[in-house]
Formats: C-alpha cells, structure tokens, sequence
C-alpha cells in the first residue's frame, strides 16, 4: 500500500518556473514522464522499506532486493526524508535544471531526450524492470494518491492544475498497464473533489473513461448505519444484526433539545462520517469522565462545543491553503447572526483583509466545504443536500437575487458564538 499526500505548495515553484514556459504538447509529455517517474520511485521506496529487515531472512527475495536496491539508490539521489520532501527535492531540481538549459525561453518545446534529462537522475528502464521482477513476490500493490487539488480554488482552477491532474491520471494509466503485462496487480487510485473531477472531465475528449468511485456521503441513514457497525465491532457479545435503534437506546439518551441525537450529531457533521465519530467521541468522553452510564445531555453539550472547536481549526487550516495572505479567516465571523445576506458576508470577508478578486473564491470555498448553505422556501441546503453539485445552489441563489440568505453550519455556531436567529 503506497500512500502519497503531497503538501499544496510544493508543485507550484515547478508550475511557476517551468510549466508556464512550455507549450501545451511539452507541458503534457513532461508532466506524464515526471509522475510515472515519480510514482515508480515511490513504490520502489515502499517496498524497500517494507522488506529492509525481511529480506535478510527469506532467500527467495534476496537477490532481487539487492538489485532493486542498487538500481535505486544513485548519486545526486536522494532518498531521505518523506514522501512530501522527495517531491519538494525532485520538482525543485526539475526547475533548476530547466532555467539553467533554456533560461526564461517562453513556448519551449521538448525532445525526448529533453525530458529524459530534465526528469530522470535513474536509468529508468532498469528501475522498472527490477522493480517488476521484485513485485512477482508480492500480491498486489495499491497506490492511493490525495491532497494534489488541496489548495486549489473551488471553481478557480486553472489550466495548468488541471493538465496536471490529467497527466497523473495517464501516467497512473499507464504503470498499470506496463506491470499487467509481466501479470501484476497494481492499481493506482486517486482522490478528488467533485468539482475538481467535473472540471477535468470537459477537457477530456473521453469522457466517461475513466472508472469512478464517488465517495461523498448524502444519505443520513447511511451514517446511521456506519456508526452501527462501529458501534458492533467494538462491543463483545452484541449480535452484528442488531438494529441501530436498539443499540443507540443502549449508549445515548434518544433526544437532544428536542431533536433525535443521532440526527443531531449527522447535522452537525457536514456529512462526514469522520465527523460523526469525532462528535461521539467527544461526548462519550465526556460521559466516561464524569462516570454516566450513557451519553447525556450535559455530555452531548460538551462533545459538541469540543467537536466545533477542532472543526474550526481544521477547516480554517484548509482556507489558509486556499487564501494564504489572509491568516485566521474564519474567526472574523465570530459573534455573528446565523443568517446572513451575501452583501453582509462580503463585508465579513473583506474586513478580515481579503481583496477584491479574492472574495468570490472565499465565498465559493464557504459554500463548497458546508460552512455556510443557501437558506430556500423548503428549508437550508448545503452542498451535500445537491449532491455536491454547487452549480444547484448558485442557481438558486442567483434566482432570489438579493433576496438570498445563507445560513452558517451549525456545526460552527458553538466555536464561534454564532447567535441562532430561529429561536429569536
């Protein structure tokens, strides 16, 4: 299992030094060549560092991890450090060595041999067929790719992001079909967001193509049932099928200010089963500590404002990779009513020192992540009450003109002291 999450900032000195200089053909063929590159090298880390201490012992992978070895580790290589500071290293190197060879030469188009040299420090023939060899002692490899749109505007993005999500996509491609012929099981998955894979899909001549797995979660029952299952596997003696009523009375008072509790941890949760878990854990803390033999009340209270405070951090930790000039966003919205026109969270926005042009992109980013949701005739919609699909809500919203009202996530409200205007 090969787990990659490459930091925001570290692809955009090679996106600012080298592929804005390059035409559309040269962009593509480097890119491609610098993630095959880039995803063989990691495999071939893994398993290297899976097996350092096994191959000592087993003589049937000996020789082959040597040689697997010998072809990885070169000069003017290194291969310390994580998976984020490996590609820091490769994509600065990448950059260096381009402006030393064509300057600030704009419309460049690259050879073959071009890209050889500005990508590869290894003889990459010999690299994948060691690594090859060396994968007939293994079952299957997974590469499980996220964070590379992390950072990047909900609806802003530009071309050459989205060339780069295509090329990782080709070259994810195209290792699988160099190790299925040798009959090795290597799959490489990719996270994306949804408007992030919309955007990728009009470029694309074959839409469609490619297998999709959409992993957001819209049905509260189906958290429901994820935390039921949690709840079984963590519990000796509780038969699996046992219903999430029964096993909810068990653990959890039923209502919560009125309201079902578990409907009230799902609203609260943006529809996230993580979220979910934490808001439990949080409250069956609570209730642990001052030795209650079930969640209460005063547990639930505590879980939630704890639940809303790691929230907040979280998703302004998210918005700094978004809006980096503008440090501590989200708590500008402290003490505010629950309900809001958009003129009053432009303002918002802009007294928290965001610019003009930037405005649009925050508040995209609000309504994308669920922080804030279009207040309708039929009640309060976040993005995942549309599937995701932003373009219902600015719709929407663009219909009611300046009548439109959105509602903070009361997920929020606790962290921030956002004052409920619907018991006003």
């Amino acid at each position: 299992m090969v787990d990659l999450k490459p930091e925001g900032y570290q692809l955009i000195k090679l996106k600012e030094d080298l592929l804005s200089y390059l035409t559309e053909g040269s962009r593509q063929h480097l890119i491609t060549a610098f993630w095959e590159y880039l995803l063989l090298l990691e495999v071939t880390y893994k398993v290297l560092e899976k097996d350092r201490t096994t191959h000592k012992h087993n003589h049937e992978i000996y020789e082959k991890y040597l040689d697997l070895e010998a072809s990885y580790k070169v000069e003017n290589f290194s291969t310390e450090g994580d998976f984020s500071e490996r590609l820091l290293v490769l994509s600065n190197r990448i950059a260096s060595s381009y402006r030393a060879r064509f300057g600030e030469s704009s419309d460049v188009k690259l050879t073959v041999d071009d890209v050889t040299s500005l990508v590869h420090a290894h003889d990459i023939r010999s690299l994948r067929q060691k690594l090859s060899d060396y994968l007939s002692t293994k079952q299957s490899v997974w590469i499980l790719f996220d964070n590379l749109d992390k950072g990047w505007n909900t609806g802003g993005v530009d071309e050459i992001d989205i060339i780069v999500l295509r090329c990782l996509v080709e070259a994810g491609r195209k290792i699988e079909r160099e190790m299925r012929k040798h009959e090795h099981k290597l799959y490489c998955v990719i996270f994306v967001r949804n408007d992030v894979y919309e955007l990728l899909m009009k470029g694309s001549a074959d839409y469609g193509k490619d297998m999709r797995a959409v992993l957001d979660w819209t049905d509260p029952d189906m958290l429901r049932e994820m935390l039921r299952l949690r709840l079984v596997s963590g519990m000796d003696g509780v038969e699996s099928n046992v219903t999430f009523e029964k096993i909810w009375r068990d653990i959890c008072i039923s209502h919560y200010r009125g309201e079902d509790t578990s409907a009230y941890f799902i609203e609260r949760s943006l529809m996230r089963p993580r979220n979910v878990l934490k808001i439990f854990a949080h409250s069956k803390g609570f209730a642990i500590n001052f030795n209650h033999s079930k969640i209460e009340e005063s547990d639930i209270e505590k879980g939630v404002k704890a639940f809303s405070q790691d929230l907040l951090i979280e998703l302004d930790h998210e918005l700094s990779d978004v809006c980096p000039d503008v440090p501590d966003l989200l708590y500008h919205f402290i003490d505010q009513p629950s309900e809001v026109s958009k003129h009053e969270l432009n303002a918002t926005l802009a007294n928290g020192g965001v610019s003009a042009d930037q405005v649009e992109n925050i508040f995209g980013f609000l309504l994308y992540y669920g922080v804030i949701g279009l207040k309708t005739e039929t009640g309060v919609q976040y993005i995942f009450d549309v599937n995701y699909d932003s373009k219902i809500l600015t719709t929407r919203a663009q219909r009611l003109g300046e009548n439109a009202r959105y509602v903070f996530n009361p997920a929020f409200w606790d962290a921030l002291g956002i004052t409920d205007q619907s018991s006003q």
